[in-house]
């Protein structure tokens, strides 16, 4: 996968990047789970002011306004349920970071009832760093990390 290639990267931010949760879990401690989910993505979406619907309809939109096509998009995430199955139904090429590589189960997440995919795996964000390094340092003729300086 040519890391190099893309446009734009789309992040799983919601748990990932930002704990949106964790007001809800303490205004709220005794709500299932499935509703903290519903009330910190409405949250957010007041927040920044847009509507906390479908996070894919809405990613694929913002590429319309920003004039990137589908192809020039590298989403990635964690959630084989939340992002890669729907990622994969978008059209949309993924890398899958998956930091639950060394335990058993899903974690947080359900296990996907869907098919999902993504072009490449790598454990932590760091990796996809290291790699995007690498494939831009490979694109300018430079040696890539740990290479010869």
């Amino acid at each position: 996968m040519d890391l190099a290639g893309y446009k734009a990267l789309s992040f799983d931010c919601y748990g990932t990047l930002i704990d949106w949760e964790a007001a809800v879990e303490r205004d709220h401690p005794s709500a299932p789970y499935p509703e903290v989910l519903a009330t910190a993505f409405r949250r957010t979406g007041e927040t920044l002011g847009r509507p906390a619907g479908d996070h894919f309809r809405a990613l694929l939109r913002a590429l319309d306004e920003l004039g990137i096509a589908r192809g020039e998009l590298l989403h990635v995430a964690q959630s084989l349920f939340h992002d890669h199955v729907p990622a994969r139904k978008a059209g949309l090429a993924s890398v899958w970071i998956n930091r639950r590589h060394d335990r058993p189960g899903w974690g947080a997440t359900p296990e996907p009832s869907e098919a999902w995919s993504y072009d490449l795996e790598l454990s932590s964000l760091a990796e996809l760093a290291a790699a995007a390094d690498a494939a831009f340092a490979g694109r300018a003729g430079l040696p890539g990390p740990g290479g010869p300086a």
